[in-house]
């Protein structure tokens, strides 16, 4: 019996398949999938067995040894086919083994080089939950470097796809507990701060994420209660200023509301993990105070009694929720004070059954989105279900073995599309014209200088959309990009966010080199830029470089794909004009690139002087 149940057990395995979401020409990660597989960990043979035939065998001891002698050749047949097989074919299902490893290992690695892709985090290396395996899908694309004598070791470049050991229970942050849990909500729902992966102890570096600043003041004297110490004299008063371009996945803005909501409904529902983090937030005070108060729509103010140096992280990782969404499951109505403690545990939110996959609410802001499966009576609708069962059917928040989880690349994410024209990273990098990592007054000041006029650099096509200056006029006067007031907003909404502030790029740890994908690496102000581009007809596009020969590190050839209506991936060609095509002038280069058919989405290579590359992603929002 013991020896039929197993052999099941690896056929059914096998026979699980677990396919990419879509073709994609995007070389960053366009979406992640979450399967669950082996209930135990399957390493690769070890002298002829495998750890899992091993166990089997020591469950035949109570047999003669004549019968165990042949049960166990048999069992190590098994797993010894099972292994050729896996080889021979890749195998389809993402359990953790060497081989696998292995190849992850070489087709998402880039060191000894100048990019990021597989993040180690500090004690947890990429490990599904880890702070190393959020930047890791973050970071994550293909070497194209990596040519595997195989063909079908070849590293997918439309999608990752991640083994879990066990069954996920729960997708409400209220009652998950689980590393598997985790590591979907994590990638839905965001924070205000995030941890430098590749750092801990007295290194550990902490950067503003959902937030531009934060501040922690201690005043001995206020006195406050809380449900961790209850009443006490000394206070610690927390202001955290929220990113501009903050979004749910649904477009619209996260708010101050949304994260007192988060923090006080964690506290008193509470949150089966995450009540730790907020155990010390104040109650409401006789006068009306709030431990969080909404002070305006993108500020907020936490009070926690008593001090302590790990508040600031405590409370600023945590997953925040929209409001909106969980609001009737929750007991907690939009634009009303927090109820009784006794109202939210009576609600949907405090019963470890409810299920917020299969009530579609999986709505976040975070880099990674929820879109409901095919299958799924609203196919594509954001908050799901994006989970299925083994047979392709929709499933709710536990996924057990064979089933998936399915999540798409967020084309909100405040930090994304990370190599996307006029993406929300691009109009950070862009509007940070001097690599600082950080928008300042000096980089606005800069642009205000130009305005009204063309500048090479500021009048981004992108962002401007005056189309009427010269090289020495004004508005009317030609038919040059113009440094106009949506070019000057651009760069006002970002002024004080930065990549790794409060830490200077050039201070923090570990940081990828090519952080900014829009250029070599060097200042846009002394090397090329990519600007921006557009389709003029179906088969050619215009492509726009900051830059010409006169520069130290200009642009000097650009290469290109596309996906043509078919779907077919197909390669063009791209040459320099001879001078810049309006509404180009002096200090740019103009590119032409055509296509032997018509295409839809179109991806650039672009080539420096000192031989770096980089890639860039013009068409439909992925």
């Amino acid at each position: 019996m013991v020896r039929r149940a197993v052999e099941s057990h690896v056929r059914s395995t096998m026979a699980s398949s677990l396919q990419l979401q879509d073709a994609s020409i995007q070389r960053t990660i366009a979406s992640v999938i979450f399967s669950t597989s082996f209930s135990v960990m399957v390493r690769p043979l070890i002298h002829g067995t495998s750890i899992l035939a091993l166990k089997v065998s020591l469950l035949l001891r109570t047999i003669s040894m004549a019968q165990a002698t042949v049960a166990f050749t048999h069992e190590t047949n098994i797993y010894q086919n099972v292994s050729y097989v896996g080889i021979e074919t890749v195998q389809s299902d993402p359990v953790f083994n060497q081989l696998q490893r292995f190849v992850g290992l070489n087709c998402l690695n880039f060191e000894p080089g100048t990019e990021g892709s597989l993040v180690n985090g500090f004690g947890t290396g990429w490990l599904a939950g880890g702070i190393g395996a959020y930047f890791t899908y973050l970071n994550a694309h293909p070497n194209p470097n990596y040519a595997p004598v195989r063909s079908t070791y070849a590293c997918p470049d439309d999608g990752l796809r991640v083994g879990q050991s066990q069954d996920s229970d729960s997708f409400s942050p209220y009652q998950a507990t689980s590393v598997w849990d985790f590591s979907v909500i994590n990638e839905l729902w965001d924070s205000m701060l995030q941890i430098n992966p590749e750092t801990g102890g007295p290194s550990l570096e902490v950067y503003n994420w959902m937030v531009t600043s934060h501040t922690s003041t201690f005043n001995p004297g206020e006195p406050s209660c809380s449900p961790g110490v209850g009443c006490v004299t000394g206070t610690t008063t927390q202001i955290w200023h929220l990113r501009p371009d903050l979004q749910w996945q649904d477009g619209t803005p996260v708010t101050a509301d949304d994260v007192c909501f988060t923090i006080l409904s964690y506290r008193d529902m509470p949150a089966a993990l995450l009540q730790p983090n907020v155990i010390n937030v104040a109650n409401r005070t006789s006068s009306g105070g709030q431990g969080c108060t909404a002070i305006n729509a993108s500020t907020v103010q936490v009070k926690l009694t008593l001090g302590g140096p790990n508040y600031d992280i405590l409370v600023g990782t945590l997953p925040i929720i929209p409001h909106k969404y969980w609001a009737s499951p929750c007991n907690w109505a939009v634009g009303s004070l927090e109820p009784s403690v006794a109202t939210l545990q009576a609600s949907q939110c405090a019963l470890s059954t409810y299920d917020p996959m299969a009530s579609g609410i999986m709505v976040g802001d975070g880099p990674f989105e929820c879109l409901a499966v095919p299958t799924a009576p609203n196919p594509g609708a954001i908050g799901g279900p994006c989970s299925q069962n083994a047979d392709g059917s929709p499933a709710g928040q536990v996924v057990s073995l064979g089933g998936r989880v399915l999540l798409t690349a967020n084309p909100l994410f405040e930090r994304g599309g990370v190599a996307v024209q006029a993406g929300k990273y691009q109009r950070f990098s862009w509007a940070d014209k001097f690599d600082t990592g950080v928008v300042t007054i000096a980089d606005l000041a800069d642009a205000a200088l130009h305005f009204k006029r063309y500048d090479p650099y500021w009048a981004n096509p992108s962002f401007s959309t005056t189309a009427t200056c010269s090289v020495s006029g004004g508005p009317g006067t030609g038919s040059l990009q113009c440094v106009d007031i949506g070019s000057i907003s651009t760069v006002a909404q970002y002024i004080g966010t930065g990549g790794t502030v409060p830490l200077s790029l050039s201070s923090a740890i570990a940081v990828d080199p090519h952080i900014d994908r829009y250029d070599s690496g060097i200042a846009p102000n002394t090397g090329g830029y990519y600007l921006a581009s557009k389709q003029t007809s179906p088969t050619t596009t215009q492509l726009s470089t900051y830059g010409d020969s006169t520069i130290a590190n200009p642009v000097i050839t650009v290469s290109v794909e596309a996906e043509a209506a078919s779907g077919v991936v197909v390669t063009g060609s791209c040459s320099a004009a001879t001078s810049p095509i309006a509404p180009d002038g002096p200090g740019r280069t103009t590119w032409v690139c055509t296509f032997a058919s018509a295409v839809l989405e179109i991806e650039y290579t672009l080539m420096f002087l000192n031989g770096a590359t980089t890639e860039v992603h013009f068409g439909p929002p992925q």
